[in-house]
């Protein structure tokens, strides 16, 4: 009996050591693989991001308190009511900054800021599009699942969304500032 369950625990750390073995040459060759994509396709650097640029104004505007025009819409995405507002819905999971933080020395992983300067998150259910209004000038609409908050003047009429034309409350400038700094990433 003694003599089975030796052997049987000889199987076993055979089979776990060939088990790491091929979990090591697995992870090898994905380093290696990483390692080429890096060399022939480096992650972007950017001297100036827009998005960040954007994101920052969108904060800046619903800190001020615009006015805004909201829809609310039916399971079915019907229009059902509409009212005006005041600034956006506040998505729980669009952020500026990294949500999480140390938790005791080397216990936690902090998440990795993306090449446009922001941080994303998971199970998103809310957009900012970027609109062109008639003048030309960008503005920015939220939408989600059951809410639309537009800068903008709508009305429903007849099951749709009717934008009236008239100016928006928020413009978004797009374009970099002419200061930018340049600067060249590390090697």
């Amino acid at each position: 009996m003694k003599r089975t369950i030796i052997l049987l625990a000889g199987v076993a750390l055979l089979f776990a050591g060939c088990a790491k073995d091929s979990l090591i040459a697995d992870q090898n060759q994905t380093d290696r693989q990483l390692q080429q994509y890096q060399s022939v396709q480096p992650v972007p650097f950017f001297n100036w991001s827009q998005d960040r640029a954007v994101l920052i104004q969108i904060y800046s505007a619903k800190n001020q308190a615009r006015q805004t025009w909201s829809v609310f819409y039916s399971a079915a995405g019907t229009p059902q009511d509409m009212c005006p507002s005041v600034g956006y819905p506040i998505p729980a999971n669009t952020q500026l900054t990294s949500p999480e933080q140390w938790v005791g020395s080397n216990a936690a992983v902090v998440p990795q800021m993306e090449p446009n300067g922001v941080y994303s998150t998971t199970g998103a259910n809310g957009t900012y599009v970027m609109c062109l209004r008639p003048n030309g000038k960008a503005t920015v609409v939220y939408s989600e699942s059951w809410v639309t908050a537009y800068p903008f003047e709508v009305k429903v009429e007849n099951g749709k969304v009717v934008d009236l034309g008239g100016d928006s409350s928020i413009e978004i400038d797009v374009n970099a500032p002419a200061n930018v700094p340049v600067t060249t990433p590390a090697p």
